[in-house]
């Protein structure tokens, strides 16, 4: 008899661990997704703001070198980076 209740108690068990093991990663994915989300949002903050900056910069006369070098200063580009920008906002 004894052998059946540990068998009963080891089940319950069991199916405790399996339920909290899977409501833990449920909740692991959710956060996952809540910060892929959080770091897509924010790069496109990030784009919207280099591009107004360099809109900004054209408009105000400054020459192409010049917002290049500015670009990589302030927003810490990559000469390529910054280059693209400049050539996408002319």
């Amino acid at each position: 008899m004894e052998r059946s209740s540990n068998n009963s108690l080891l089940g319950i068990l069991g199916e405790a661990c399996t339920e909290a093991c899977t409501e833990a990663w449920e909740t692991i994915r959710n956060d996952i997704a809540h910060q892929d989300d959080v770091h897509a949002a924010a790069d496109e903050e990030r784009y919207i703001g280099i591009k107004n900056a360099t809109a900004a910069l054209y408009e105000a006369g400054v020459d192409k070198e010049r917002i290049i070098s500015l670009l990589q200063k302030h927003w810490n580009l990559r000469p390529s980076q910054a280059v693209q920008f400049v050539r996408r906002n002319r």
